[in-house]
C-alpha cells in the first residue's frame, strides 16, 4: 500500500467531499456490446437510483427510466457519467403522479423486468408540521400498488425487484435503542408501523412507508397471483459516492447527509442503527436481484455493522478533539446463510438463495480505510 498523507481533522471534510463527489474521467460507463432485456426504472434521479441505473446499463439492460418531468430526464441524460450512453440503451418517459391509478400503465409496456427504486425520503423541507402521510406514506404505498396493478396488466413482466429497507424490518423501539439481550432481525421479520401523525417526525412516517409499502406489496402477489414474482432489497444506511452531485453542495443530500453531518458540526437528532452500505453494493444487489437464478418472492438485506471502521478511527485517532464512544446499543443482524460477510462495504444476504457474492474485500476495504486515516503522530 502505498504512503498516505497525514490527515487532520480539519482536512476530514475536504477528503470526505473528494470521496463522495464525481470525476467524470474515471466514472464513465463502458458498456457491453451485446443488449439485453428492457427494463423500467423508477428513482433515476435519486442517489441509489442513479447508481442502480449505471449498474444495470453495465451489465448490459435496456432501461426505461419513469422520471416526473423533462427536466429531470435531462438531469440524468446530461450526467457526465452518461457521456457515451444511446437513445437505444437508455429512454426515458414521464409519469408526474405515481399515486394515480393506471399511472404507470403506459410505462410498463414491453418490459420485462421493473426497479423500483422511488419512493419519498424525509427531506430538510419536510417537518412534523406537514402532513407527512400524503407527503411520505400514502405515495410510497400507492406507488409500489399502481407499478404492480400496471405490470399486471402489460403481462410481459416477469420481475419486480423493489427498494425497501432495513427500516421495514426493525421495530421502532430497537431504532431508538431498545433492544432485548438476544435480540435478532432478518429479512423475515416484520414489523408493524405506527400510525399517523407519525409522532409528528419525518423518519418515522418514513420507516411506516417502508412497512406498509412492503406489506402491500407481498400481499398483493400472495392474493392476486399476477403472474410475476417480486424481490424486496433491504438497507441499512446507503453511504458512497454520489454521481449526480456535481457541486460540493450537491454532496450533503440523501442518506449521505448523515455521514457528512457529524463532519459539518451538525446535529443529527433522529437515532440510527450502527449498520451501514455502500452505494456501489446496494446497486449491484438491486441488478443481480434480476437474475433468473435468484429465487423470487423473497427479500434481501444488505447491511455492515461499521465496527472495522470504528476500530479504524479509534486506532488513527487515540486522542480525538471531540468525545468519542462505541454506541452503547446494537442492532444485531443475524449471521447464520451469510451470502458474504464483508467487514466494510459489503452486504449480506440472510434468505432463501444467495445473491451472487460481492467482489467487494473485506482486507482490501480495510486498507482502504486505513490508508484515508493514517496514525497520528
Amino acid at each position: 500500500m502505498r504512503d498516505c498523507p497525514y490527515l487532520t481533522i480539519n482536512h476530514l471534510h475536504q477528503q470526505l467531499t473528494h470521496i463522495l463527489s464525481t470525476n467524470p474521467q474515471d466514472t464513465q460507463l463502458k458498456i457491453p456490446i451485446m443488449a439485453g432485456e428492457l427494463v423500467l426504472l423508477t428513482g433515476a434521479t435519486g442517489l441509489v437510483g442513479f447508481a442502480v441505473l449505471r449498474a444495470a446499463l453495465e451489465k448490459g439492460y435496456k432501461i426505461r427510466a419513469a422520471v416526473r418531468s423533462e427536466e429531470k430526464a435531462e438531469t440524468v441524460r446530461s450526467n457526465p457519467t452518461l457521456k457515451n450512453i444511446s437513445d437505444d440503451q437508455l429512454s426515458f418517459v414521464i409519469v408526474p403522479d405515481i399515486i394515480p391509478e393506471g399511472a404507470f400503465d403506459e410505462a410498463v409496456k414491453g418490459v420485462k423486468f421493473i426497479l423500483h427504486v422511488a419512493s419519498p425520503l424525509p427531506a430538510p423541507h419536510i417537518s412534523g408540521e406537514d402532513d407527512l402521510h400524503s407527503i411520505i406514506v400514502e405515495p410510497a404505498i400507492q406507488g409500489t400498488l399502481g407499478i404492480f396493478k400496471s405490470a399486471r396488466k402489460a403481462g410481459t413482466v416477469q420481475r419486480i425487484v423493489v427498494t425497501s429497507s432495513a427500516a421495514a424490518l426493525i421495530p421502532m423501539a430497537a431504532m431508538s435503542g431498545q433492544v432485548g439481550e438476544g435480540d435478532v432481525f432478518g429479512p423475515d421479520h416484520r414489523v408493524d408501523a405506527l400510525p399517523p401523525p407519525y409522532m409528528n417526525i419525518p423518519q418515522v412516517a418514513y420507516n411506516a412507508s417502508k412497512i406498509l409499502a412492503l406489506k402491500h406489496a407481498e400481499d398483493y402477489i400472495a392474493n392476486e397471483n399476477p403472474g410475476f414474482d417480486a424481490i424486496h432489497i433491504h438497507p441499512s444506511v446507503v453511504i458512497g459516492r454520489d454521481e449526480l452531485a456535481l457541486t460540493a453542495k450537491g454532496i450533503d443530500r440523501g442518506s449521505n447527509h448523515y455521514a457528512l453531518a457529524p463532519v459539518l458540526g451538525e446535529n443529527v437528532p433522529t437515532p440510527f442503527p450502527m449498520s451501514i452500505c455502500h452505494i456501489d453494493d446496494v446497486a449491484q444487489a438491486h441488478v443481480r436481484a434480476l437474475d433468473p437464478e435468484v429465487e423470487g418472492n423473497q427479500s434481501f438485506l444488505l447491511c455492515c455493522t461499521g465496527e472495522e471502521g470504528y476500530e479504524v478511527c479509534i486506532d488513527r485517532f487515540p486522542n480525538p478533539p471531540f468525545t468519542s464512544s462505541k454506541p452503547n446499543a446494537t442492532i444485531n443482524f443475524p449471521l447464520t446463510r451469510t451470502l458474504h460477510n464483508v467487514p466494510v462495504g459489503g452486504h449480506q444476504s440472510l434468505r432463501g438463495k444467495a445473491l451472487p457474492a460481492s467482489s467487494r474485500e473485506g482486507p482490501a476495504a480495510k486498507q482502504r480505510l486505513l490508508c484515508r486515516f493514517p496514525a497520528q503522530e
